[in-house]
């Protein structure tokens, strides 16, 4: 829309690159495609926006902390609805979530879940096994900040978790009960720290910051599951 275009350099790690990708679609299918002369560049062309329709995707972000929740619960769960193209990510993240309970060691590289980094981050409390994710170097600013906001909840859970400039190691830890967690007005923040109620009973979650708009499809699938 800018009489001149824009150009953009990105730098940095590629922590943004599925949400990148993803707006790029958005902004071709209603008439305003990017040129990408490199993977670090990106030309957007003057051009007005035009009305049409467009499929919002498959979240794998909920769909991951359902089958999250349907391990901690012992229940099977089917997700419905999901694009075929999908589909391999769905048993790619059944696969990561079993591999909780392998007695080895878990690395993983932060840069290729970065959507799901959360997650892992959490899951990664009820391992048998320390989890490491790697690479964590990467990251953008903001995602950093959100899993040492959930390292500071989860260790006054007891917690073992450990934060260097590379690399984070959450170690095997009995969580104690009865810890008010608070997330602030991060949404997904709020909805993982319900799933680690529904291992800890007595966990407290306080959410009145929280629009619980974001997630509200994972919300209230999760309510049908602890229900």
């Amino acid at each position: 829309m800018l009489r001149r275009g824009l150009t953009l350099h990105l730098l940095g790690g590629s922590s943004y690159s599925p949400y990148i990708e993803s707006t790029l679609k958005v902004m071709e299918t209603f008439g305003v495609p990017a040129d990408r002369p490199d993977r670090h560049t990106l030309a957007v062309p003057h051009g007005r926006y035009h009305s049409g329709e467009y499929k919002v995707g498959f979240d794998d972000s909920i769909a991951a902390m359902l089958i999250y929740a349907g391990w901690l619960l012992g229940k099977e769960i089917n997700l419905l609805n999901v694009d075929e193209s999908l589909g391999p990510r769905c048993l790619r993240i059944r696969k990561w979530i079993e591999e909780m309970d392998v007695l080895q060691p878990h690395h993983v590289d932060a840069a290729e879940i970065p959507s799901l980094l959360p997650l892992l981050f959490t899951s990664a409390l009820f391992s048998e096994q320390p989890t490491v994710i790697e690479n964590i170097k990467g990251l953008s600013s903001r995602d950093t900040e959100r899993l040492r906001a959930m390292a500071g909840q989860y260790t006054r859970m007891g917690a073992s978790i450990e934060i260097g400039a590379e690399e984070i190691t959450i170690q095997p830890a009995e969580l104690r009960p009865d810890v008010v967690l608070d997330p602030g007005s991060d949404d997904k923040q709020a909805l993982l720290f319900r799933l680690v109620s529904v291992r800890v009973p007595g966990t407290r979650v306080v959410t009145r910051r929280c629009k619980h708009v974001l997630y509200h499809n994972g919300w209230v699938n999760l309510g049908k599951l602890r229900g």
